[in-house]
């Protein structure tokens, strides 16, 4: 089973491989060795997909995490300022201030929509849609 937001190029992975013959398992720890070894210098477009992620300073577009991706430091320092700020209306205010220099400053192109269909066999129990893709806490019913 692949869990496609975990995985790929740009992120990183961690997942548990069960070998149902011999039982054999083992943990296989992959998280952000692709960014961490990547060469923005090789990148001349960088595409990727963003979902929904209720904190917005761990929000991937706004992050400089990302290989040939945008990096400003006016920007890394209100999400710094965002990050230790409790005050809703204050974290909006800053949040405001982000996205102004986002708009003004990154350079990027809409190519699509996001959207996802979700489907399962009846059998599937405990399943819940959303915008991430989780298989925690399902089974299959036994007929």
């Amino acid at each position: 089973m692949v869990e496609p937001y975990a995985s790929g190029l740009g992120g990183g992975g961690l997942w548990l491989l069960h070998r149902a013959a011999d039982g054999y398992q083992v943990m296989v720890d992959a998280r952000e060795t692709a960014p961490a070894g990547a060469k923005p210098e090789l990148y001349d477009v960088f595409s990727t997909a963003f979902t929904f992620v209720p904190e917005p300073t761990v929000s991937p577009q706004v992050l400089c995490d990302w290989p040939g991706w945008w990096c400003n430091p006016e920007k890394d320092a209100l999400l710094l300022a965002m990050g230790r700020e409790f005050d809703l209306k204050k974290r909006q205010a800053v949040w405001e201030k982000i996205q102004t220099i986002f708009y003004a400053d990154a350079a990027r192109m809409k190519v699509g929509d996001y959207f996802r269909l979700d489907a399962r066999r009846k059998d599937v129990q405990g399943y819940e849609p959303g915008p991430y893709m989780h298989f925690w806490n399902v089974w299959l019913e036994r007929r």
